[in-house]
């Protein structure tokens, strides 16, 4: 008996297959994720964003784990950060680069870096294992190789110089 020959849109939408969403959870109390992008510490201004954002989807798309030690390559104001570190706290890990606080007065690094660490001090409850790299440039990274299992920059500084090193895990 011969077999139909698959039309060769079967092997172009095959590996969609692999992106289809993971099965669903039981309740929204079984999903660390969904509970970190929903939590009411999260600020009213950031929650606002993530219609647009699309936090879930995108932090899945990359595989994010609750028991992984995350690099997150400027933060900005914070945004994932606050997704970030209540998912991490338990099993994993949040490590984040960020400007030097005491940089110059007048530029906006410095501002940036001094906003989020006013945020990470404020609730320690959340933020108190998050571990901050900072520096006032490019940051040598060198020393953390391997240790690391996702590192990302999400939408930060677009336009500026490509990250030139990824690390092993």
């Amino acid at each position: 008996m011969r077999l139909p020959t698959p039309s060769p849109a079967a092997f172009l939408l095959a590996p969609l297959a692999a992106c289809a969403s993971p099965p669903a959870l039981a309740s929204a109390a079984d999903d660390p994720l969904r509970n970190a992008i929903d939590s009411p510490k999260r600020s009213p201004e950031n929650r606002a964003r993530d219609a647009a954002r699309h936090p879930a989807e995108t932090l899945r798309f990359f595989g994010i784990a609750p028991t992984q030690h995350v690099l997150e390559l400027w933060p900005g104001t914070g945004w994932y950060t606050e997704i970030l570190a209540p998912l991490l706290a338990k099993d994993g890990k949040l490590t984040i680069t960020n400007f030097d606080p005491n940089g110059p007065a007048d530029a906006t690094p410095t501002r940036l870096a001094r906003e989020l660490d006013a945020k990470l001090a404020a609730d320690p409850a959340t933020y108190g294992a998050v571990e901050v790299i900072y520096y006032a440039a490019v940051a040598d990274l060198s020393a953390t190789q391997g240790t690391f299992t996702l590192s990302g920059v999400e939408r930060g500084k677009m336009g500026t110089a490509p990250l030139a090193a990824a690390w092993p895990t």
